[in-house]
């Protein structure tokens, strides 16, 4: 699968600390990066996530990365679609103090189904994970009344 993203912005590994690095390079399965807050988690997932699928020829429908919250996931999400937006489009969008929740929410969708391989990924918080296989696998009445 041919992923489209600037180079610059996902250079394999320069300018990463060797644990970064060791993360992103392991072949583990499963790999858990516990880190505090602004040492570059989000940078080492999503540059692993694009070097599975560059380098490991792994599938976008095979990844999955699991947040929190759902401000890290549209983040994560965000990450990929401006580094794979070369008209910087939906960089001024996002940004624009004029767009609401809403509408940065439905543009994100859209951009992510202009780039299906982020739109295979499975980017989720915990709590969607679990609604959706409630939804899709669990009870026949499942009603979302938690």
């Amino acid at each position: 699968m041919a992923i489209k993203i600037k180079h610059e912005q996902f250079d394999m590994l320069g300018d990463l600390t060797k644990q970064q690095q060791a993360a992103i390079r392991c072949d583990n399965r499963r790999v858990l990066v516990l880190a505090g807050a602004g040492s570059g988690k989000t940078r080492t997932l999503l540059q692993k996530i694009v070097y599975l699928i560059r380098e490991k020829k792994v599938k976008p429908d095979e990844i999955m990365a699991i947040t929190f919250t759902k401000n890290a996931t549209h983040e994560m999400i965000d990450r990929l679609l401006l580094a794979s937006d070369n008209t910087r489009e939906y960089a001024q969008a996002i940004r624009s103090k004029h767009v609401t929740v809403k509408q940065a929410n439905e543009l994100r969708r859209a951009k992510m189904r202009e780039h299906k391989w982020i739109a295979r990924l499975t980017l989720r918080t915990f709590h969607g994970l679990c609604y959706k296989l409630m939804r899709n696998y669990g009870a026949k009445e499942f009603d979302n009344r938690f």
